[in-house]
């Protein structure tokens, strides 16, 4: 059982940082075309904050999912998820609205 419990924490570990790497470098693609957003500043600045707290709270989630607070860690994930692709949607209307030119 002690084995069990220690691949399964393994496992939310590697996942965590995976995530984390894949979202840094999906933010960082677009951040060097969030210029071309056809987006109000001020919803660029709400899809700026949108995606980092969005980029921060679902790895955090993976890694609480580990010890006792497991339920929250879950929620967090959710929440986090639904963040990132709601933001990624708004991030490719933006993009899709832009002029091409």
């Amino acid at each position: 059982d002690s084995y069990g419990a220690l691949t399964r924490e393994y496992r939310y570990e590697v996942h965590s940082h995976g995530h984390w790497g894949m979202l840094a470098l999906i933010l960082i693609v677009l951040g060097l075309s969030f210029d071309r957003l056809a987006l109000a500043e001020k919803h660029c600045v709400l899809l700026a904050c949108l995606l980092a707290a969005s980029a921060a709270l679902f790895p955090l989630g993976v890694l609480l999912q580990i010890g006792p607070a497991a339920g929250f860690g879950k929620v967090l994930s959710v929440v986090g998820s639904i963040g990132m692709v709601l933001g990624l949607l708004a991030a490719v209307y933006g993009l899709l609205k832009s002029d091409p030119g």
